[in-house]
């Protein structure tokens, strides 16, 4: 069975509440494993954790700053985890610009604070840090950035982000790899899918076009992105998890995991694309767009190379561009639709398990 050794192990999600945090904690309960999660309170309005999950898919809801580490120590202990996926972060590049400091607290101190209580956790195996594509210094170069190439970042998100990145390596390198547990940064793309509806992002922001029958505003339409469904990322963070567990990551790495080459496409096709997917099944208008000058800076071509994660993971993305914009479009319509809780969790958990099958049968 695909990720059999994750069945019955202990995971700790921080970010739990979040967009890909929920996603992830589906996931792992599908597996059969126990979770427990560390985050804040979902945010108002819509979204994965309120809208799908169950009070049952946690072992342990646990609403906690990863600003505050004076409380850290009694959450993890609490949960004693085998595996820690830490995603809990502030995740937006505008509001970094807005809020710098939270920024910077969050994403560096927040971690810090964690791999300090983790290094007190007798059974812990390991720990999968989850970053973003953001960290590598964006020179434009359209040869697709590896795992060793230079750090940096323009916006506070992705500086952040970086630094977060070189305190993960240090604690690894200093702690975690006396103890030989390996602890795993990884990184991804612009990543979509049914239930995340944060404020200035393409998809949610064309769906809420969509509900409110409103012109869409749209920054940088010919910046290239490699978008990727949710799916796709969290599979190598549980490639990643069940390596770690069978023994064949022992060590501090980094891994990206972006999408297939077809994906990566200028945001005004990622638009054009959610209305095709969407007059398949719903009637309504296209949706208007109206282009607006982005306020900061925004890079316009920024792309993953995933051959490490191929050559030593066996670690593939699965689905191209139009199975991607499809099955988001498919979830956001449903939810528009007025789907009960219900509905919507049996629509995420197909999805799963049509993702696992591409898995198991395609090279």
């Amino acid at each position: 069975m695909l990720f059999s050794k994750l069945k019955g192990k202990r995971f700790l999600v921080t970010g739990h509440t979040g967009f890909k945090g929920a996603w992830l904690v589906a996931w792992l309960r599908e597996l059969g494993a126990t979770v427990s999660g560390i985050a804040l309170d979902p945010l108002p309005g819509r979204g994965v954790f309120k809208d799908i999950l169950n009070s049952d898919d946690l072992k342990d809801d646990i609403r906690q700053d990863m600003r505050h580490a004076r409380d850290f120590d009694g959450a993890i202990k609490l949960v004693d985890p085998e595996i820690v996926f830490h995603l809990a972060a502030q995740p937006l590049v505008l509001k970094s610009y807005s809020d710098p400091v939270e920024t910077f607290e969050t994403n560096v101190m927040g971690t810090t604070y964690l791999l300090e209580s983790l290094r007190k956790v007798r059974n812990l195996q390991g720990l999968i840090c989850i970053t973003t594509d953001k960290v590598y210094e964006n020179k434009e170069s359209p040869n697709g950035y590896v795992e060793t190439d230079q750090l940096g970042g323009y916006d506070p998100y992705s500086a952040s982000k970086a630094a977060c990145e070189v305190v993960i390596a240090s604690y690894a390198r200093s702690f975690f790899n006396k103890e030989k547990i390996p602890i795993i940064a990884v990184r991804a793309g612009n990543v979509i899918g049914g239930g995340d509806w944060a404020d200035n992002r393409i998809v949610p922001d064309f769906f809420r076009a969509v509900e409110s029958r409103q012109t869409l505003e749209m920054r940088s339409p010919s910046s290239v992105r490699p978008w990727q469904h949710v799916m796709e990322p969290l599979s190598g963070y549980l490639t990643v998890a069940d390596a770690i567990l069978t023994g064949k990551i022992r060590e501090y790495e980094a891994y990206n995991f972006g999408p297939k080459k077809d994906a990566q496409v200028p945001v005004a096709q990622i638009v054009d694309g959610l209305n095709a997917a969407r007059a398949a099944s719903d009637t309504g208008q296209k949706v208007a767009v109206r282009y607006v000058d982005p306020k900061h800076h925004e890079t316009s071509l920024l792309w993953l190379n995933c051959e490490k994660a191929r050559a030593n993971l066996g670690w593939q993305p699965r689905l191209d561009i139009g199975t991607t914009l499809k099955l988001t479009s498919e979830f956001y319509l449903e939810n528009l639709a007025g789907a009960s809780k219900t509905t919507m969790r049996e629509l995420m958990t197909s999805q799963i398990r049509g993702y696992m099958e591409r898995m198991t049968t395609l090279d």
